[in-house]
């Protein structure tokens, strides 16, 4: 029994010590480093490079129509940009809706079968006439100074992927969207503290830029922002994150969509992690091997220590540490649980939906996990809404 008790209550105060490092102590951490990082400035560059804006549709007719409007209305020089946008099998009327702006200099590729974003990317890309690639949604829309905030980074030869900063809208639209929006400011706190230190390795898919002899075709159910700073990294470039070039989207507003996403989101990502793409050198790149643990790896592995912390905390209920711990665990999660019911109708209590968001994100991680284990790749699907 004593065996027993001992290799819970070492569980129990490693799963606790890795869920404070990842979500309080690495943040910790970052501001300390940062008061010895001043802040650099960007100047332009004596010649824009030559962009190529690629955005992979599939029936996306409602929205293609704003989505080409935002691009074209970008403060960067025309000579230096081009639209490319790859129809991935539509079956609505986007393919029509794009070839009524070939005159403004919209480029149209049409695949007739259905192949998923990745293999639509890896076509654009091959198509592309740009130095420098910009990846985005459908829905993404851009300050009209984004590429003039972001471009300035290739003037750096050592940069070899340049992310804007997202923000979403509609925050205030449920209980859920609000704390999402409250996670979403910690990841871009994140992003900025490793993008100033030089350790950045995870960027958005639908707000990256990559110079185009970083990429290598990759396969369907590994996920661009996942792959591509990953190669740049090995390919001895530095990943950037610049909070000035602004883009914007809206959360998604169900619980259903929330943890569809969460669970895509993980299993592409997850599923890169046994190929060549998959880590930064821990020997030649060790810091940034070091916060891609911290701020991914980590954070993909709380719902695994959350469990194991609540599983060995019940043979030790008969101390009075344990008990207050597991007190603490079970109020937390009979919190989440209520949350759930007031976001059912439709009810904001911050103290309630904060425990939930954070329950169902996790859940979303770990059946992520799930689907690694089981080799179910995501190829092909739908942005959430």
């Amino acid at each position: 029994m004593n065996i027993l008790h001992g290799v819970a209550r070492a569980v129990l105060g490693t799963s606790l010590a890795v869920l404070a490092y990842t979500w309080v102590g690495y943040p910790l951490l970052l501001k300390l480093l940062l008061l010895r990082k001043p802040l650099s400035e960007l100047t332009p560059p004596p010649q824009w490079p030559m962009v190529s804006a690629i955005t992979t549709v599939y029936n996306e007719e409602e929205v293609i129509g704003r989505k080409l409007e935002n691009l074209l209305s970008m403060e960067y020089p025309k000579d230096c940009l081009q639209i490319l946008i790859v129809s991935d099998g539509s079956e609505d009327g986007t393919d029509d809706v794009v070839r009524q702006y070939a005159g403004r200099g919209v480029d149209l590729y049409v695949r007739p079968v259905r192949g998923g974003v990745t293999v639509a990317f890896n076509d654009a890309v091959s198509r592309s006439r740009g130095d420098v690639i910009l990846h985005s949604d459908a829905d993404t829309r851009h300050e009209p100074d984004f590429l003039l905030k972001l471009m300035p980074h290739y003037a750096d030869p050592l940069v070899g992927v340049a992310e804007g900063e997202f923000r979403f809208l509609n925050t205030e639209a449920s209980g859920l969207a609000q704390n999402q929006g409250l996670y979403w400011r910690f990841e871009m706190f994140l992003r900025r503290a490793e993008s100033r230190l030089g350790v950045l390795s995870t960027v958005s898919g639908a707000i990256m830029s990559f110079r185009k002899d970083v990429f290598e075709p990759f396969q369907p159910s590994h996920s661009v922002d996942g792959t591509l700073p990953k190669l740049a990294i090995r390919k001895g470039y530095r990943v950037v994150h610049e909070p000035s070039a602004l883009a914007y989207d809206e959360m998604v507003r169900t619980v259903q969509g929330e943890l569809r996403a969460r669970v895509r989101m993980t299993s592409r990502n997850l599923a890169g992690w046994g190929g060549k793409h998959a880590f930064p050198h821990p020997l030649r790149h060790p810091g940034t091997f070091t916060a891609l643990v911290s701020h991914k790896i980590l954070r993909w592995l709380t719902p695994i220590f959350m469990i194991l912390a609540l599983c060995s905390n019940l043979p030790l209920f008969r101390g009075r540490i344990a008990r207050f711990l597991l007190g603490g665990q079970i109020l937390f999660y009979a919190s989440a649980v209520t949350g759930y019911l007031l976001e059912l109708r439709n009810v904001r209590l911050r103290i309630f939906s904060a425990p939930f968001s954070f329950c169902l994100a996790n859940l979303g991680f770990l059946l992520g996990w799930w689907k690694t284990l089981r080799q179910q790749r995501v190829v092909i699907y739908r942005s959430e809404q």
